[in-house]
């Protein structure tokens, strides 16, 4: 089955370990399957703002469905697709009960940038200076003295809470009614991400390629996380990252040979998708 569209993750997948570069392999395969009339996407749990850096790496990719599958964007002309924000209700609900968590730190993801508490401002500070990696972000990420009121009018696609103590998750999930109100995606205690309930990856690629007139067999998706568990279950051809998690490798229906770091990435796009296709040997 000829393969039409690529969708790769990109921390820990695309992307090498400094979260910031697209190593040349994964470019050059990139590069050579959109020439080839092949659709590219970038399936993320970033928002639009926040994977821009990447995008300018690898221009020629089309799509982006971003925070989780809440939302896809076309990158060239900026169009956004369809999405699937929290309803204010439930947003407000969940606002109030985090604040019963001061010391915890929340980004919120709402129309393609990122909204952060003022309180947490000096956490922003120290990772800038930590790793240019959060620089990135910058651009994009807003302060707000009241989230609330910052958010009015915004569709809010994701929220993360980072820095739980031990027992935070469990409580803050229970206070929420997650099991039936949310989709969560969590490999450590300390963090977590909170999306609208039946929001994820695979299903965001699904709405994307039924746009397209894509179908799941002639899909290839790359991933690496607990949040690419969708993508890989749904996607015709799914190749998780040799340095992924055992989680994610066992839905998988392949694992590629090189790591992330090592352009792994371009290297299953070559082994699944171009020399099938007669365009590498």
């Amino acid at each position: 089955m000829k393969i039409q569209l690529i969708a790769t993750d990109l921390d820990g997948t695309l992307l090498a370990d400094d979260h910031r570069t697209v190593p040349e392999r994964s470019k050059e395969a990139l590069r050579l399957a959109s020439e080839h009339g092949i659709l590219t996407a970038i399936a993320s749990g970033r928002t639009t703002g926040i994977l821009l850096p990447v995008f300018r790496q690898v221009p020629q990719v089309r799509y982006a469905v971003i925070s989780n599958g809440a939302a896809a964007v076309d990158l060239h002309t900026g169009e956004r697709l369809f999405s699937r924000p929290f309803p204010e209700q439930k947003l407000h609900r969940i606002l109030d009960i985090l604040e019963d968590f001061p010391h915890v730190m929340l980004e919120i993801y709402a129309d393609g940038e990122s909204w952060v508490p003022e309180k947490d401002r000096p956490i922003l500070e120290a990772r800038a200076k930590e790793s240019p990696f959060w620089l990135d972000f910058a651009s994009a990420t807003h302060l707000a003295a009241d989230l609330k009121e910052a958010l009015k009018g915004h569709e809010v696609e994701k929220i993360t809470v980072g820095g739980m103590r031990p027992g935070d998750k469990e409580c803050l999930l229970e206070a929420v009614d997650a099991s039936s109100s949310l989709a969560v995606s969590s490999s450590i205690d300390s963090y977590m991400e909170l999306n609208e309930k039946g929001v994820n990856k695979g299903e965001g690629l699904s709405r994307l390629c039924d746009r397209l007139g894509v179908p799941s067999a002639e899909v290839m998706a790359l991933g690496d996380g607990d949040n690419d568990f969708e993508l890989m279950d749904w996607a015709g051809v799914s190749v998780a990252m040799c340095n992924g998690l055992a989680q994610t490798k066992a839905r998988a229906r392949y694992v590629s040979s090189l790591s992330n770091e090592e352009g792994g990435a371009g290297e299953a796009i070559e082994r699944f998708v171009l020399r099938p296709a007669g365009i590498v040997k």
